[in-house]
């Protein structure tokens, strides 16, 4: 069993982080926080009667959990399974996430963005749908619809919830555009046309037209409104994501300006810390971690 790469990809729509994923050929670990894997195998399924071709295939399980802290915690297998051999492969992705540690946050693959479009003439870049990297076709047809967040993340109420996704619908417009570009190291992007057999390609539609880096909102959401109800309700939104938003590739000035915003979350920037790729101010990266000790500490307490 040998690894075949490590890399990181974004959870899009709603937004939830960056994802860690240490790939070899019997399975995979992933991270949402850098700190707790998840170890997954391949094994065969069943896929039921009139399959043409073959009854069984290749799909993942859940082999176990691994934290440093905690060790591992096994599930139990599908009886199909060999036991000794997925053993030794969760072995190897076992080490593989214990060595993984020091390299984190792992680089970025999905530059193949997704983009809700606005309704102006221009279409510019509303907000981010879907990102991948490019190794499997570009989806088609009509754009999803814009993910605010799921339940559990501070920042907006439920109604408020519903209002920004409402906001962002009409913007959009009615026909809810959306486009695919190829994004470049230095930000800038390139409009491609979504054909399943030839991914990637450049768009006639669009006549293969660039962006620069400053078309692209930065925290995958335009900030430009000119409502102020609907400028404040953005700023909500993005504060109470700041923690998760800190794991992406960001301007020093934005990333300074993130990481204001999410002091009041010590609890969240001492779980995904480890996935900053840069901290602007370390006092307050240490700040904020020795008070979401303290708080996590009165809690065991309690």
């Amino acid at each position: 069993m040998t690894l075949t790469r490590r890399y990181a990809v974004r959870r899009l729509n709603p937004y939830l982080g960056v994802l860690q994923i240490i790939e070899s050929d019997q399975g995979r670990a992933i991270s949402t926080d850098g700190l707790n894997w998840e170890l997954q195998l391949y094994g065969e399924r069943s896929v039921g009667w009139g399959s043409l071709g073959t009854t069984k295939q290749l799909a993942l399980y859940r082999f176990g959990v691994w934290s440093e802290r905690e060790g591992l915690a096994r599930f139990p297998s599908p009886p199909t399974v060999d036991r000794e051999l997925a053993l030794a492969a969760g072995q190897v992705l076992l080490e593989a996430a214990r060595d993984t540690q020091r390299l984190l946050p792992l680089p970025l693959c999905d530059r193949y963005e997704r983009w809700l479009v606005d309704a102006s003439p221009e279409q510019r870049p509303l907000a981010l749908l879907a990102a991948v990297s490019g190794a499997e076709p570009l989806a088609q047809g009509r754009a999803p619809l814009w993910a605010c967040m799921l339940g559990d993340e501070e920042g907006l109420a439920p109604g408020e919830r519903a209002a920004l996704e409402a906001q962002v619908r009409a913007r959009a417009g009615q026909t809810g555009r959306s486009q695919w570009f190829r994004r470049e190291a230095d930000g800038s992007g390139m409009a491609l046309a979504a054909r399943e057999l030839m991914p990637g390609q450049r768009s006639e539609a669009y006549g293969g037209r660039w962006l620069d880096a400053a078309a692209f909102p930065e925290l995958l959401l335009r900030e430009d409104w000119d409502d102020p109800a609907e400028r404040r309700r953005v700023g909500d939104y993005l504060a109470g994501m700041a923690p998760r938003l800190l794991m992406l590739p960001l301007r020093v000035e934005t990333r300074a300006r993130l990481e204001g915003l999410a002091s009041p979350q010590a609890l969240a920037v001492d779980h995904f810390h480890r996935l900053y790729p840069q901290v602007v101010d370390e006092a307050w990266l240490v700040r904020l971690r020795v008070e979401a000790q303290l708080r996590q500490g009165a809690a065991g307490d309690a």
